[in-house]
């Protein structure tokens, strides 16, 4: 199975100079977790957003994940799977030779039947022995 042929296709994009209260109204109309900044300057996720909670009117430069890290629309959903566990992140950006989509940790759940699927929810999210903070916890990894 291939990237493209799970990977949601509707990429929602905006400037860097929108505004965290843009961004997040942005996400809420379209029901997503990511917007990808115009000419791939960066991501910011629906995470960034409520790390600061901060005044709306800030603008999302100081708030992005960059570098972007993307995958090829060609490139198995395995694989895809890989990078996410390699860099602890729950999206990717698909690429042909432009954005063509974005692929989640929950398209691959859905479309793929692997034990590779729980190790890298494992990479991605720290075991925690919940000793120091609080935590919600799933078994023996939390979100």
């Amino acid at each position: 199975m291939k990237v493209k042929d799970i990977m949601s296709k509707n990429v929602i994009t905006c400037k860097l100079d929108s505004t965290i209260y843009e961004v997040a109204k942005l996400m809420e109309k379209n029901n997503i977790g990511i917007i990808v900044i115009e000419d791939l300057k960066g991501v910011i996720t629906d995470r960034d957003l409520i790390k600061p909670l901060i005044n709306h009117d800030d603008k999302i430069e100081g708030y992005i994940s960059n570098p972007v890290i993307t995958v090829n629309e060609e490139e198995s959903a395995l694989n895809a799977l890989k990078l996410m566990g390699k860099h602890k992140i729950k999206r990717l950006v698909v690429m042909n030779k432009d954005i063509v989509g974005v692929l989640s940790l929950s398209d691959i759940i859905n479309h793929v039947d692997d034990n590779l699927i729980i190790k890298t929810i494992k990479e991605i999210w720290s075991i925690n022995d919940n000793k120091h903070e609080k935590s919600s916890e799933i078994d023996e990894f939390y979100l």
